[in-house]
């Protein structure tokens, strides 16, 4: 009798047997759906998301000095819709925002008529908290070493607590350079030179050589993040002329040069150092000089395109310019007051001005131009 139970039972396991396992199946397929999807909804990347920065200046009260309101307009890079306003000590001239967007680096202009000396200044770009400020005796402000490290003009500051670690020759003006490094570009009269701001040795001789056997001084230079070319704005003394160029730091060798207008435009390169941007303002010697922006392809050394003010694009007077991080925009405003033109983005896949917005208040004034991860 037990055997024949313990038969029955052996049977009756073996034909559950397959119904078990489809069972544990769908149930180990269903927890594991479950885990992949919320796997994937967890390291799903968000969009990515840019704020700009733009420096704006006004006064409640035209009659009275000290009603002025020094702050950083934010905007979204999309939409250019604006999301806020941070304080700031003073007029802004230049800045900076760090890889993560958490931090904002603020080069400040003083009052001269109430004795206050400019500064710089970093922000928590989130708290809108000041972390520290120091004295600013002269303008500019850029990121080095992942953002470790501050560049102010001839100064490098720790980016940690603002401490002057090094100060160069008053002979050499400090350009850009690569943020990712330790490197930039130092000018002399008609001479570009490299500086490692960490180790201060300098290194590297490229002066500008366009074949009209006069010297060309230069008056920007920026630092190509390989660390062997040079993205220039030169004078051609013989012809009284003007141009953006690219040299080898490495040969001495000039690679491109384009037409511009004015001296006084700004540089810059994309983040893969694909293409790089000249700004052209116009140039108050001759009243008719065009606005316009130089766009040149790094890989060939070719120019792209060039957009001008004649052709009816509303392009900023004075431009200053940033690319978006790891995007193929440019971000465009004016160097001056905001009448002078929009802040304006710039599609490089398209070749388009796609969004522009003017000043929101005829009483505002513009400053420093700066791009940045928006903070989470």
């Amino acid at each position: 009798m037990e055997n024949a139970v313990e038969k029955n039972h052996v049977r009756a396991v073996a034909r559950a047997g397959p119904v078990l396992r489809v069972v544990a199946g769908v149930a180990l397929a269903v927890l594991a759906g479950a885990v992949l999807g919320g796997c994937d909804k967890a390291t799903k990347p968000k969009p990515v998301k840019y704020n700009i920065y733009l420096g704006a200046t006004y006064w409640k009260d035209s009659s009275d000095a000290d009603s002025r309101v020094d702050q950083l307009y934010v905007y979204d890079a999309d939409s250019l819709t604006r999301r806020d306003s941070i304080p700031l000590p003073g007029p802004s001239k230049e800045m900076a925002a760090s890889a993560d967007g958490l931090w904002l680096y603020v080069s400040n202009l003083g009052r001269r008529s109430a004795g206050v000396p400019g500064n710089i200044v970093k922000i928590d770009a989130v708290t809108h908290l000041t972390a520290w400020l120091s004295p600013n005796p002269s303008m500019g402000v850029s990121l080095l070493k992942h953002g470790k490290l501050v560049m102010n003009y001839r100064r490098v500051l720790r980016a940690s607590d603002g401490a002057t670690i090094r100060q160069f020759d008053d002979s050499l003006t400090p350009g850009g350079g690569a943020s990712s490094g330790t490197k930039v570009a130092l000018l002399g009269r008609a001479r570009v030179r490299i500086a490692d701001v960490e180790t201060g040795e300098i290194f590297g001789d490229y002066g500008p050589n366009i074949g009209t056997g006069g010297d060309c001084p230069v008056f920007r230079a920026l630092l190509h993040p390989d660390e062997q070319h040079v993205l220039v704005i030169a004078v051609d003394t013989m012809r009284l002329a003007y141009w953006f160029i690219v040299g080898n730091i490495v040969t001495g060798e000039t690679l491109l040069w384009d037409r511009i207008f004015s001296p006084y435009g700004q540089l810059a390169i994309s983040a893969d150092g694909t293409v790089g941007v000249c700004t052209d303002p116009s140039n108050p010697m001759y009243w008719d000089s065009p606005m316009g922006v130089n766009i040149v392809d790094l890989t060939n050394m070719k120019p792209l395109k060039r957009f001008d003010s004649r052709s009816g694009l509303p392009l900023p007077a004075a431009g200053q310019a940033w690319f978006l991080p790891g995007d193929r925009r440019i971000v465009m405003a004016p160097e001056a007051g905001w009448a002078t033109g929009p802040l304006c983005v710039i599609d490089l896949n398209t070749m388009t001005v796609v969004d522009t917005v003017l000043r929101p208040d005829s009483r505002v004034t513009k400053g420093a131009l700066g791009v940045g991860l928006r903070p989470e």
